[in-house]
């Protein structure tokens, strides 16, 4: 496959996303999101949200993990670019900690984003072992 403009903006803008995220600028992270982007968790543990639609909902589910999670960091451990060059697969590792009860957390995440022709986030899809963060956030 060839890589084209659109896949290397696509593919720096998910890397940012990320950096953004693992340091916890939640604020600077909702600049990524498109109006009516969509976060979702297809393998959400029982009791979790498993979509949340629309810029505004985003930034109040973000904002909500404010207090009780920490990320520590999401170190890259691959990504790619899609056919579709307005697709990007990013592989990487989430470590935070509970600040609740100060226990640390880590676990393997792969998330397809998806952007808009503005370079904009419609679509951040997460999938991760959801019986191990299930065990984390029983200790909120």
């Amino acid at each position: 496959m060839e890589s084209t403009k659109t896949h290397q903006q696509n593919l720096q803008t998910a890397k940012d996303f990320m950096a953004t995220l693992a340091k916890g600028e939640m604020d600077k992270l909702m600049n990524f999101w498109a109006d009516d982007g969509v976060l979702e968790f297809p393998f959400h543990p029982p009791g979790a949200r498993d979509r949340v639609e629309g810029k505004s909902n985003i930034t109040e589910y973000f904002s909500g993990t404010e207090g009780r999670k920490k990320p520590l960091a999401f170190p890259i451990t691959g990504s790619y670019p899609m056919l579709d060059p307005q697709m990007v697969l990013i592989e990487f590792e989430g470590k935070l900690q509970n600040l609740v009860t100060g226990e640390h957390y880590t676990n393997k995440y792969v998330v397809l984003f998806q952007f808009n022709e503005a370079g904009e986030v419609i679509l951040f899809r997460e999938y991760f072992d959801s019986l191990k963060r299930q065990k984390y956030e029983t200790h909120d």
